[in-house]
């Protein structure tokens, strides 16, 4: 995040995300279809 007022950085950060089963109990892989639009947002792979 950048401030506008102070023309600099404001903020910075970094998630994980998990994908998890209730049922199981279990965390499961992120899909493919999700993890490919994840990655488009942040400029990984160009848009199809």
């Amino acid at each position: 995040m950048v401030s506008e007022e102070q023309n600099c950085l404001a903020s910075d950060g970094q998630s994980v995300v998990v994908c998890f089963d209730y049922r199981t109990q279990r965390p499961v892989r992120i899909p493919d279809a999700l993890r490919e639009a994840v990655e488009r947002i942040q400029g990984a792979i160009p848009a199809p």
